[in-house]
């Protein structure tokens, strides 16, 4: 299935922006891992776009810290810069649902993106299984700078 048929009518090639922040810097090259290994990085999407079947996150790198006096409560704060990552099809994705994490595939990546950062999201609706927690996601690197994995944070 191609991920442009996934996404609402009329967001297929556009880029989708929340209303804050109000300038986005242009974004960087993608970045890449670190030579020989796979990489972790944390990331807040903040816009999304497609090529062909491959979907554009777009966002901020993210430093994970403790939270004040919580040793396993996870605090993400934005750093620097807005970076662009490419997912595509044969990247493994995880998206959360209630009941816990859910494999699934790009077109559905796209469109939860696509319905949180549009503000059509509704938590209330059968439908929209699985969750929408503020697009924060962890991004597997490979060492050539191929998105090997795509987990969604649960942060409520």
């Amino acid at each position: 299935m191609a991920v442009a048929a996934a996404i609402p009518a009329g967001c297929a090639s556009s880029t989708v922006t929340p209303a804050k922040p109000a300038a986005v810097a242009k974004p960087t090259a993608v970045l890449t891992g670190t030579p020989g290994r796979t990489t972790t990085q944390y990331i807040r999407a903040i816009a999304m776009n497609t090529s062909g079947n491959a979907v554009i996150l777009t966002g901020y790198r993210e430093s994970r810290d403790s939270g004040p006096g919580v040793p396993d409560d996870v605090q993400y704060e934005d750093t620097p810069g807005v970076h662009s990552w490419t997912i595509d099809p044969s990247t493994r994705v995880g998206l959360w649902a209630p009941e816990g994490p859910l494999s699934s595939t790009t077109a559905e990546l796209a469109r939860l993106v696509h319905a949180g950062l549009s503000g059509t999201f509704n938590p209330r609706s059968p439908a929209n299984v699985p969750g929408w927690y503020g697009g924060l996601f962890q991004l597997s690197i490979t060492a050539d700078g191929h998105v090997s994995a795509v987990e969604e944070l649960y942060h409520p």
